[in-house]
C-alpha cells in the first residue's frame, strides 16, 4: 500500500483503493525512457522528490485495489502519493489491462512518495492485490515485477537479497530493522504496513529476480532405434544434481532434429522449456515442445510449416523473448541462397505464430557465420536480439546485431575484430548478462591450440568492448566439448555463467563451469557422471530452470 511522503502528516493505515477507474481512453501514455517493458504516465507532477540520499533498496506493496484505479488515483493531484511502477495482477473484464501489465509514473532518478521516511532511499513497486486474497498475485505478475526489481537492483547497484528488496511490512521484522539501520541509513520502523502479506511467494518471486532461478543443464540422449532419453539438471549452486530421467521409448528420431533445439519458456510460467524443430520425411517442419524440458506435448507440435529446410538453418536457432510480452519465442536464421531470411516463431502460450524478414537477397553468406549465435537483451529494452559473429576474408570478425531479432543494425557490426578465427571457436558462443549491468552481452569459448581462451564481448547498449580470459595454453582439449556451451545464472548472483560438457577419455564427462562467463572453477567441474557419450548427445545441450 503507498503511504504519504515523509515530510507530510501521516493519519493512518492506507485505505485499500476505490477511486473510480477512469476511462482507458484518458490513461495516455507512452513507451518508458527507463524500462522498455514498461509504459509511462506520469504521476501528478512534482509528487516526488528530485533528490535524496541514493537509492539503496526496493520496496514491494500491493494496492490494497486495482491496478487502473491505482493509476488514477497517483495521476489525481489531490493525493499525496505517487510510486515508481505499477504492476496489473490479472485482467478482470475483457478491457482491463493484461495480466502483468506495467505502468511506470516517476523516473528511476527522482523518489517517489510511497514508503514515508523510507522514500529519500528507496524505489517502490505497487502490485494490483490484496493481502487477504492471492487470486491476484498470478504468475504474470510475479514475472513483470521480478523483472523491475532485477533491473533496479542491477541499476543502483545494490545485491538482489531479502535485505535490499523488502515487503512494505519489512518493518516488522527485527533481524531486517537490525540490518537496515546499520546499512541503510533509515529509521526501519516509520512504516507499519502488512503488505504485500503472507500470501506473497517471496521464494519464488527471488528467485525470478536473480535470473528466473538457478539454471541447469538439460541434453536429449540419441538411444537409437527412435529412442531417446532427457537429462536435466539443477543447480545446487556449487554443483549440479540430476533430475529424474525422462524420455521418448520409440518413434522420436533424433537425427531429425540434429542440433535444432533450444531453452525457452514459451508459456510464461517461470519454468523453462525445450523446444526442438523436427524436420519431417515430406519436408515440412514442426516446432516440439517439451514443457519443463522434458514434459512433451505430442507430435502435433505448436507450429507446423509448409515446406522447410532446416539443413538452411544449420544450428542458427535459438530462444527469446523478442517481442517482449513475457513469453520466450523462437527465432531461426535461414539461407536464402546466398542472403538469409530470419523467421520469429511468437509463442502466445500454446502455440506459435511467425512472422519473416528477408534481411538480404544475396551477398550475406552464413556459411561465414556457420553456428556462431548468441541471442541476449544487448540494449536493455526488456526485448531479447540476436547476434552473429561473421568472419570475414581478411580474417577479421565482426558482431552483427539483429535488434528484436529482426531489425539488422548493418554489416559495420557493433564489434569489429582484428585477425580472430571463428573455427576456433566453432559454436561455442553464448549470449546472457555475464558483468550483470542489465545489458546482454556475448562469451565466445576459443581453441588457442590445446587450450582454451574465453572472450567475452561486454555490451554498452550500442557496442561491444572485448576482454579475454587465457584459462589454459595447453591440456584443454576442446574436440572434448565440441558445441556443448551454454549460459545461465548457475549461482544466483544475477550473472550469466558458462558450463561446458567435457568427454573424458574412460566415457564418462564432466560439466566445467566458468562464473560470470570467464573464472574457471577448475576440471573437477560442478557433476561428474558414469559411462555417458557426449556424441550421442550431439549438440542438443541447453540451460534452464526445470522446477
Amino acid at each position: 500500500m503507498i503511504t504519504t511522503p515523509s515530510h507530510r502528516a501521516f493519519g493512518g493505515a492506507s485505505a485499500a483503493v476505490t477511486v473510480a477507474v477512469l476511462s482507458l481512453g484518458t490513461l495516455l501514455s507512452r513507451a518508458s525512457s527507463d524500462y522498455g517493458p514498461a509504459v509511462w504516465k506520469s504521476a501528478c507532477s512534482g509528487h516526488w522528490y528530485s533528490s535524496g540520499s541514493g537509492h539503496k533498496f526496493h520496496v514491494i506493496h500491493d494496492m490494497e485495489g486495482y491496478y487502473a484505479s491505482t493509476i488514477s488515483m497517483i495521476q489525481n493531484c489531490n493525493s499525496s502519493v505517487s510510486v515508481h511502477y505499477c504492476v496489473n495482477g490479472k485482467q478482470d473484464t475483457s478491457t482491463d489491462y493484461a495480466a502483468g501489465a506495467i505502468t511506470q509514473m516517476v523516473l528511476e532518478a527522482n523518489y517517489a512518495w510511497h514508503a514515508r521516511c523510507w522514500n529519500t532511499h528507496s524505489t517502490g513497486t505497487e502490485h494490483e492485490g490484496f493481502v487477504s486474497n492471492p487470486a491476484w498475485f498470478t504468475e504474470a505478475e510475479y514475472q513483470a515485477s521480478a523483472g523491475i526489481t532485477k533491473h533496479i537492483a542491477t541499476k543502483f547497484g545494490y545485491a538482489k537479497d531479502r535485505n535490499h528488496i523488502v515487503g512494505h511490512n519489512a518493518g516488522g521484522s527485527s533481524a531486517w530493522r537490525t540490518w537496515a539501520s546499520a546499512n541503510l541509513g533509515i529509521d526501519p520502523t516509520c512504516n507499519t504496513h502488512s503488505d504485500p502479506g503472507a500470501y506473497w511467494d517471496w521464494s519464488h518471486y527471488m528467485a525470478l529476480v536473480n535470473g528466473g532461478g538457478l539454471k541447469g543443464p538439460s541434453m536429449f540422449y540419441d538411444l537409437g532405434g527412435g529412442a531417446m532419453n532427457i537429462y536435466r539438471w539443477v543447480s545446487s549452486g556449487s554443483s549440479f544434481s540430476t533430475i529424474t530421467q525422462t524420455g521418448i521409448a520409440s518413434g522420436y528420431s533424433l537425427t531429425n532434429v540434429a542440433n535444432h533445439m533450444v531453452a525457452a519458456d514459451v508459456n510464461g510460467d517461470g519454468k523453462t522449456d525445450n523446444v526442438v524443430a523436427y524436420q519431417y520425411p515430406d519436408g515440412t517442419m514442426r516446432l516440439h515442445v517439451f514443457l519443463n524440458g522434458s514434459s512433451y506435448q505430442g507430435p502435433a507440435g505448436w507450429f507446423q510449416s509448409g515446406q522447410f529446410n532446416m539443413a538452411a538453418v544449420g544450428g542458427r536457432m535459438i530462444g527469446g523473448d523478442f517481442n517482449g510480452d513475457g513469453k520466450d519465442d523462437v527465432a531461426m536464421v535461414y539461407d536464402n541462397g546466398g542472403g538469409l531470411s530470419i523467421y520469429r516463431f511468437l509463442s502466445t502460450g500454446s502455440a506459435f505464430t511467425y512472422d519473416s524478414v528477408v534481411v538480404a537477397t544475396s551477398g550475406y553468406d552464413l556459411t561465414n557465420v556457420g553456428e556462431n549465435i548468441a541471442c541476449a537483451d544487448v540494449n536493455g529494452d526488456g526485448k531479447d536480439d540476436l547476434i552473429l559473429a561473421y568472419q570475414y576474408s581478411d580474417g577479421t570478425m565482426r558482431l552483427h546485431v539483429f535488434l528484436n531479432g529482426n531489425s539488422y543494425q548493418g554489416p559495420t557490426g557493433w564489434y569489429q575484430s582484428g585477425a580472430f578465427a571463428m573455427s576456433n571457436v566453432a559454436g561455442r558462443m553464448a549470449g546472457g548478462d555475464f558483468n550483470g549491468d542489465g545489458k546482454g552481452d556475448v562469451a565466445m569459448v576459443y581453441d588457442n591450440g590445446g587450450g582454451v581462451n574465453v572472450y567475452r564481448f561486454l555490451s554498452d547498449g550500442n557496442s561491444f568492448a572485448a576482454e579475454t580470459t587465457v584459462v589454459a595454453t595447453s591440456g584443454y582439449d576442446l574436440a572434448n566439448v565440441g558445441s556443448r556451451v551454454a549460459s545461465g545464472d548457475v549461482n544466483g548472483d544475477g550473472k550469466a555463467d558458462l558450463v561446458a560438457a567435457y568427454q573424458y577419455a574412460d566415457g564418462t564427462f564432466r560439466y566445467h563451469v566458468f562464473l560470470n562467463g570467464n573464472s574457471y572453477q577448475g576440471a573437477t567441474g560442478w557433476y561428474q557422471s558414469g559411462a555417458f557419450s557426449l556424441n550421442n548427445v550431439a549438440g542438443r545441450m541447453t540451460m534452464g530452470t526445470w522446477q
